[in-house]
């Protein structure tokens, strides 16, 4: 009876712990290079936000808003540094299969760039 009460218990705390672990997508993300990428680099903070670095160093950076949308997808809703007041959506998607996970950045249905996930320091 012991033994079941701590197996019960064991298993509960792994599936409360469970739901406490980074989505794939956060992280530091640089683009892959010798890709056409719009961003340079995209910031995706556990906490909700994300900033995304044009490739353009005359640009704004985008400062983003992210949930989940799948489990290896966001969606970021992101707006320019300058407050225009300008909207845009993007879906960072990560591939975990490989040995470096990769992440492509789409809006819509068009790809916008190709990332690779960056140690943390």
């Amino acid at each position: 009876m012991k033994n079941t009460r701590y197996i019960c218990l064991t298993i509960l705390c792994a599936l409360s712990l469970q739901g406490c672990s980074p989505h794939p997508g956060a992280g530091h993300w640089q683009a892959v290079e010798n890709t056409d990428s719009s961003f340079s680099k995209i910031t995706v903070e556990i906490e909700g936000r994300a900033e995304l670095l044009p490739t353009d160093r005359a640009a704004e950076t985008q400062r983003c808003f992210w949930s989940s949308k799948t489990a290896d997808g966001i969606q970021l809703q992101c707006t320019q540094g300058d407050d225009s007041g300008l909207e845009f959506l993007y879906l960072l998607t990560v591939d975990s299969n490989s040995n470096e996970p990769v992440a492509t950045l789409t809006q819509g249905s068009r790809q916008i760039g190709v990332y690779r996930r960056q140690p943390q320091l």
